[in-house]
């Protein structure tokens, strides 16, 4: 009897064993699918935030001016041209006052608008990464480039002859722009957790354009 009872009690601590055990790999199953379920979320929201990029037409024109010196292309049915004067005169690079750094021309107005769009569209980038709804390594394949185009606005240096009359080249304006009327802390965030190459000039915290005329 009392084999008996040692058998049943070693039968019994098995059972409960397995039991743990199986309990456990469901456990873990449950959570790998969880994660993978998580992971498919935050790549289905960097698809929405691609598939945004791609079919706003402002955003596209801001991603010529901002790739591309001088071009002409079409944009809602029409021919527009544009110089790499316009874009630096878009985020007020000929000026240190807002009135002084007003566009000039239509071309120029269009190309603000559009950068402006661009930048509001990459603080949107940033929340959505700090909220940890995307992730940094597709984010950083598919707009790492253009995040860096844009800080550094590379293919627009300016005119010598400009800045030594007082004009600011490309990366200089830009961060001068943001700083003013954006948020540079979140370009800041990009370009860190993105590992880009590229990131907003550092300047001075009182650069920015004035309010007066």
């Amino acid at each position: 009897m009392d084999s008996l009872a040692h058998y049943r009690t070693v039968i019994d601590l098995l059972i409960a064993l397995i039991s743990m055990v199986g309990t456990g790999i469901a456990f873990v199953c449950t959570i790998v699918t969880w994660r993978e379920g998580q992971r498919w979320q935050r790549a289905s929201k960097v698809d929405e935030l691609i598939l945004y990029f791609e079919s706003n037409e402002l955003i596209q024109l801001a991603c010529v001016a901002i790739d591309w010196p001088a071009r002409t292309i079409e944009f809602r049915g029409k021919d527009f041209s544009y110089e790499s004067r316009d874009v630096l005169a878009a985020v007020g690079a000929f000026g240190r006052t807002r009135a002084e750094a007003m566009v000039a021309t239509p071309t120029q107005a269009r190309l603000r608008d559009a950068i402006d769009v661009l930048i509001a569209f990459f603080g949107r980038v940033d929340t959505a990464l700090e909220s940890r709804l995307i992730d940094a390594a597709p984010t950083r394949s598919y707009f790492g480039y253009w995040i860096e185009r844009l800080v550094s606005l590379d293919r627009h240096p300016g005119v010598e002859a400009e800045k030594a009359a007082g004009a600011l080249d490309g990366r200089t304006a830009i961060a001068v722009y943001i700083r003013t009327f954006s948020d540079p802390e979140a370009f800041g965030r990009l370009t860190r957790t993105l590992s880009l190459a590229q990131s907003l000039a550092d300047v001075a915290g009182d650069q920015r354009f004035a309010c007066g005329g």
